[in-house]
């Protein structure tokens, strides 16, 4: 079934012991599903160094989809955001997930667009769109440029028409930063939900574009939060 913040994600994240974020793992990994898959390369990278985990007994699952928590804890590691204690500003969030931390986290950083926060609730368990996480990327560059310039020429995508309104311009940004591909180079299938190869195929892209920028210190959870939406 497509439940995907299930009791093995949630030991995976929380168990004891697991690689932190940058820190390279000493034993070797290895999935059984990635022999030859287009991803691997950039699939074992991230997991040899903590930012991304199986789905348990050797299994990656490259093709399986990614919910908006795992993209929210995925970026908190990826930006070694600290985590914050959930206040409960969302109806569909308790506090007692393994994922409300980093949730909190990345909303006090301003990665989450408030279009993706409608009637107050998140649907933290359901898959992640290829337009939505565009929006993600984008706001999570700015916590470590401190901002976004481009030329504006516009990614090239024909399909561009299909994606809602509000993440067209982050679309453009994320193709013109280098953080994000199209399926082809004339199409971006923004309804398309993410896949997990493709989700670190994209967090692979967007650690090579910070790395030579990361801002320090970051800019604080009240100057993030008074970032307007694009």
């Amino acid at each position: 079934d497509n439940l995907y913040v299930d009791q093995i994600t949630a030991d995976y994240f929380e168990a004891d012991g697991v690689v932190q974020p940058g820190e390279e793992q000493e034993e070797a990994i290895s999935f059984t599903d990635l022999d030859g898959h287009w991803a691997q390369d950039d699939i074992y990278e991230l997991a040899k160094k903590g930012y991304l985990q199986g789905r348990g007994d050797g299994i990656f699952d490259p093709e399986g989809l990614v919910s908006v928590a795992e993209i929210s804890e995925m970026m908190a590691k990826a930006l070694a955001l600290p985590k914050q204690a959930y206040n409960g500003f969302l109806q569909d969030v308790s506090g007692e997930e393994w994922f409300a931390n980093s949730l909190q986290a990345v909303y006090n950083s301003n990665i989450i667009d408030s279009n993706l926060l409608l009637g107050g609730k998140i649907e933290p368990n359901r898959p992640i769109n290829r337009e939505e996480m565009a929006s993600i990327l984008v706001r999570s560059f700015r916590v470590s440029y401190g901002g976004v310039q481009i030329a504006g020429l516009g990614a090239p995508y024909e399909d561009i028409g299909q994606a809602e309104e509000w993440t067209r311009t982050y679309i453009d940004q994320a193709y013109e930063l280098g953080l994000m591909q199209g399926v082809s180079g004339t199409v971006f299938e923004p309804k398309s939900n993410l896949t997990r190869a493709q989700a670190a195929t994209t967090l692979a892209r967007f650690l090579k574009a910070i790395e030579p920028n990361v801002l320090t210190p970051p800019p604080t959870a009240d100057e993030n939060r008074g970032a307007p939406d694009i």
